[in-house]
């Protein structure tokens, strides 16, 4: 148009590449943990990437403030987490699959054989979706975030209380008796899986993230947040 200079609109970001990371990078978080209807803790962790390997990353994990040392971690490049299971390793957690782009889409389904207690295996299959990029406040600032999705579920197998079952027997003398047999059951018990996570580029990490658990009756017991307070690139 005459007399006016056309505008053209900033493009929208259309994915998030894998992130390069430098030792000394540091995350501080607020971290609230909600359980049933009273039960609420809230705390400030600090997060620092400690050394890189091709393959993997030392993160070191300590409340904020506090004067001991890291506790380090190892995760991988794609913050992906891991446990060795009967001598195999297996991937138990992968929040993001770089590049990512909306409509994204990956899972992680992997089975804990280990006994532990009534404990005797835990299955844990996650579905992760990226449904689009949303602005998410937080304490360091406004961020325009890719936000994924989860659904998951989780089934542990355990061992139930023994029941009484009665029948009947006959002596050597020919008269009835009860006897009390005791039986060992197997049950699974099952809950839902629910995370939204909003991962910001420039900070290599997600800026929030929600983790939700319900239980069979579709009722949440349990709710986990994180907030991004700051964040410092290493040199």
């Amino acid at each position: 148009m005459a007399g006016s200079a056309a505008i053209a609109a900033a493009p929208l970001p259309v994915g998030a590449p894998a992130p390069t990371f430098q030792p000394g990078d540091t995350w501080v978080f607020d971290r609230t943990h909600e359980q049933g209807a009273n039960g609420y803790t809230d705390e400030r962790i600090d997060l620092k990437i400690e050394s890189l390997n091709s393959d993997s990353m030392v993160v070191g994990i300590k409340a904020d403030g506090a004067p001991q040392g890291f506790e380090d971690h190892i995760f991988g490049l794609d913050w992906s987490q891991s446990r060795t299971f009967d001598e195999k390793p297996t991937i138990i957690g992968r929040p993001f699959s770089f590049p990512m782009n909306v409509g994204s889409a990956w899972s992680v389904d992997f089975t804990d054989p280990r006994q532990k207690g009534t404990k005797l295996s835990d299955h844990v299959h996650t579905d992760y979706k990226v449904v689009g990029w949303e602005d998410v406040t937080t304490p360091a600032g406004v961020f325009h975030a890719l936000k994924i999705e989860t659904n998951g579920f989780e089934e542990v197998k355990v061992v139930l209380p023994a029941s009484a079952a009665s029948s009947a027997v006959t002596t050597p003398s020919g008269a009835a008796a009860l006897s009390q047999v005791q039986r060992q059951r197997i049950g699974v018990v099952r809950i839902e899986l629910r995370d939204k996570i909003f991962y910001v580029p420039s900070i290599k990490y997600y800026a929030k993230i929600i983790q939700e658990v319900y239980n069979s009756d579709g009722v949440r017991t349990k709710r986990h947040t994180d907030t991004l307070v700051s964040f410092k690139p290493g040199v």
